[in-house]
């Protein structure tokens, strides 16, 4: 019998969960057999694929992802927990690979360095003044993941700051 991984049981007993509540014919838009797709899903080899496959057969089925915990769901709970939850979160930013918006606000603070909000509603901060690095109200931004938890926020040029996101 093959190994189910430990971070893929919540995603499998959702979709399980989902397709004995859902009506037929939700089942049938995909076309095939649940527990098939089950299979198939399980037999895939990489993981990153295989978490795509589950990812996929439990939207087909309606299930929604777990939401990631709020720092007071996190409260008393193991360490070994919390790092999987913040884990989870980092690998989910790095897949998403870069975030695009347009800027609705920017705001000089009295040390120089900008606060920017996004069309989407997140606030990025800079971590130091970078008065290279241009951006004004209603341009298109791309925020860009680094190295150690970083981020940097590119304009229309080449020339990007290093950012912080405070909401």
């Amino acid at each position: 019998m093959t190994r189910i991984r430990s971070n893929l049981l919540p995603i499998l007993a959702a979709t399980l969960l989902a397709a004995t509540l859902a009506p037929t014919p939700v089942l049938a838009d995909e076309g095939g057999d649940l527990a098939q797709r089950v299979r198939d899903c399980a037999a895939q080899a990489e993981g990153k694929a295989r978490l795509a496959c589950f990812d996929r057969l439990a939207a087909s089925v309606g299930a929604k992802p777990l939401p990631v915990p709020t720092p007071e769901e996190r409260f008393g709970m193991a360490r070994r927990e919390v790092r999987e939850a913040q884990e989870a979160t980092a690998r989910e930013t790095l897949e998403l690979g870069a975030l695009e918006s347009k800027l609705t606000a920017v705001v000089s603070s009295g040390d120089g360095r900008r606060t920017f909000t996004l069309a989407n509603g997140q606030v990025w901060k800079e971590k130091t003044p970078n008065g290279m690095a241009m951006f004004s109200v209603g341009q298109a931004v791309r925020i860009e993941p680094g190295v150690l938890g970083s981020f940097t926020m590119f304009g229309q040029g080449k020339r990007g700051t290093r950012v912080t996101r405070t909401k």
